[in-house]
């Protein structure tokens, strides 16, 4: 899906300055997100990782930010990402969980600056090892259009049979194995 770019808001660089100021990023993450995710979370250790993370990658002129926080002994992030529409994203949870996976892609392949993306093909190597655990990532979307929200929040609402798409995301893939020593 290829999504033109959009013009930012003049809100826009407020609150990625506000996001850079612990004083204010601090409470604004742990007043917004479950209380369940913050009590295991080192909000104090909160860190900055990028503003442009997603944006850059794929076009979009959108805030976006991502902290990484200690949370349950490993590394976590959080994915904040401000929509400044005046009409309700119906396919929000859709871009949220694309927006996931690209960060977990980068990741993966090792991807620290955006700019990187664009640059030296070598830089684009995995440097996960397969048996690595990639990090947990808590979206949320900071929305303040003229409307109240009242889109589906769940990406299982877009689907007709949301068990079909549990199952596609969350078991075992299909697997047919032609060259492996359990080949028939």
């Amino acid at each position: 899906m290829v999504v033109p770019n959009e013009e930012p808001s003049k809100h826009d660089p407020y609150f990625k300055t506000g996001m850079k100021i612990p004083k204010i990023s601090v409470p604004f993450l742990k007043h917004s997100l479950p209380k369940e995710l913050t009590k295991d979370m080192e909000l104090s250790q909160l860190k900055l990782e990028s503003e442009t993370l997603v944006s850059e990658t794929l076009g979009r002129k959108v805030v976006d930010v991502l902290f990484s926080v200690p949370y349950k002994g490993e590394t976590a992030f959080i994915y904040v990402l401000v929509e400044h529409q005046s009409t309700v994203d119906a396919w929000m949870p859709f871009r949220l969980v694309f927006y996931v996976f690209s960060i977990w892609d980068q990741l993966i392949r090792g991807v620290q600056d955006p700019e990187e993306q664009d640059g030296d093909k070598s830089k684009k190597r995995n440097t996960r090892s397969p048996q690595e655990k990639l990090p947990p990532i808590f979206p949320m979307v900071y929305y303040n259009g003229e409307l109240a929200y009242t889109s589906p929040l769940k990406l299982t609402e877009h689907f007709e049979e949301p068990e079909l798409l549990k199952r596609m995301l969350l078991e075992p893939m299909h697997l047919v194995d032609v060259g492996g020593k359990n080949c028939l």
